[in-house]
């Protein structure tokens, strides 16, 4: 799948040679970048479209994820905290918030926000399993064991 994110970004370099100000070009190019893990050309970009609007949640979620690849987690939790606060029901802002704690050894936030992104998205398996590692490290084994089998 990566593969045509890829490709994508590769077409649409030499497009933006002289940056337009096209902001779904800049986002299809911006979430090429992002999914291929090219997060600091990604997150030039996402600010770039936030100085247009900065009130889409969409580019405040994919920026917050160019930060949490770059390991900025503060700007990673300060970005999805803004989408959310834009869109409570947004997908996978919770997701990513979980990741971020997770990552950073708070398993019990990061399960918390595994948890509200099952409210958004109930038959997510990534989100599941997610849950259930974070409640696996938190010492909730048979809790977890009950989850993954579901996964």
């Amino acid at each position: 799948m990566t593969d045509n994110f890829a490709k994508t970004a590769e077409v649409l370099q030499p497009l933006l040679e002289a940056p337009p100000d096209d902001p779904g070009l800049l986002l299809a190019w911006g979430t090429s970048l992002v999914r291929t893990r090219q997060s600091d050309q990604a997150a030039q970009i996402f600010r770039r479209l936030l100085e247009q609007n900065a009130a889409n949640p969409s580019v405040h979620l994919l920026l917050g994820q160019a930060y949490a690849q770059q390991e900025d987690y503060a700007g990673g939790l300060n970005e999805l905290k803004s989408a959310l606060q834009l869109d409570p029901g947004l997908p996978e802002a919770h997701y990513f918030i979980g990741l971020i704690h997770l990552r950073q050894g708070d398993f019990e936030s990061a399960a918390a926000e595994f948890r509200s992104e099952l409210q958004i998205r109930p038959a997510d398996p990534v989100t599941s399993y997610h849950l259930g590692y974070a409640l696996l490290l938190q010492g909730h084994a048979d809790q977890a064991v009950a989850l993954l089998r579901g996964v």
